[in-house]
Parts: C-alpha cells; sequence; structure tokens
C-alpha cells in the first residue's frame, strides 16, 4: 500500500482531492468509500446503503461511534 497522495484542494471549505484506484459511478461514491474506510477499522457500518454524506453522518452520530453520545 503506497501513501495518500493530495492531489488539490477540494470544493467545500476544508476538503480534499486525493488520487484513488477504482471507478466513481451512482452506486460507488465517495460516501461508499468512507464507510468502507470506517469498515476496516472494525466499525459496525453497511458499505450498502452509504449512497450520501447523510448516512455516514447518520451512522456516526447516531451514537454508535461516539461514547456516551459526546460530540
Amino acid at each position: 500500500m503506497g501513501k495518500v497522495k493530495e492531489l488539490k484542494n477540494g470544493i467545500y471549505g476544508n476538503s480534499q482531492f486525493y488520487k484513488g484506484v477504482g471507478d466513481y459511478y451512482l452506486m460507488n461514491t465517495c460516501n461508499k468509500w468512507t464507510a468502507k474506510g470506517l469498515r476496516s477499522t472494525g466499525m459496525d457500518i453497511s458499505t450498502k446503503f452509504t449512497l450520501t454524506a447523510g448516512s455516514v453522518i447518520g451512522y456516526l452520530d447516531g451514537g454508535r461511534f461516539c461514547p456516551d453520545n459526546a460530540h
């Protein structure tokens, strides 16, 4: 596995673009990639229904990640 290569600034606030592997399409978005990354750390997040940022944030904000709902 190589190092993360930052390509340029993203379009939102402090967001960034990074070099990736694979294709981007409706059912394989950055939100799904984020869910896969979280799952690879042992979090119990589904990668099937993560089409929006809200679905990923909903998982994190649902108390399953933040201990004692500390945000």
